[in-house]
């Protein structure tokens, strides 16, 4: 059994080991969640980080789905078109790729 004294008197050693397993347990978790789509399709490339956390948490976007690679081909075809830039921006959305779809939709708001 681990005994001893912590920073905070309330909480005893075992329960700071347990709070840190668990703690590093949520990371691994999370990083594997994470990287799943990339090493399921392949893509080695880093995605953008859509949004830091306070706590220094770091949350990507998505790798492109088929949705945002033909999204994409469509509206090089047709520059000017509102349903071409909704439908991949909305595909972009989709992917967690946020400041994409931001970037996206805000000439289509000049048309």
């Amino acid at each position: 059994m681990i005994t001893g004294t912590c920073a905070f008197p309330q909480q005893n050693l075992a329960d700071a080991f347990r709070d840190i397993h668990r703690a590093a347990s949520t990371s691994i978790i999370a990083a594997a969640v994470t990287m799943g789509p990339t090493l399921d399709t392949g893509q080695t490339g880093v995605q953008s980080v859509q949004y830091r956390s306070p706590e220094g948490a770091e949350y990507r976007s998505r790798p492109d789905m088929d949705a945002v690679k033909s999204a994409r081909a469509a509206l090089e075809g047709d520059r000017r078109s509102m349903t071409r830039i909704i439908d991949l921006g909305v595909a972009q959305s989709g992917a967690r790729q946020f400041r994409e779809a931001i970037a996206t939709f805000a000439p289509g708001l000049e048309i």
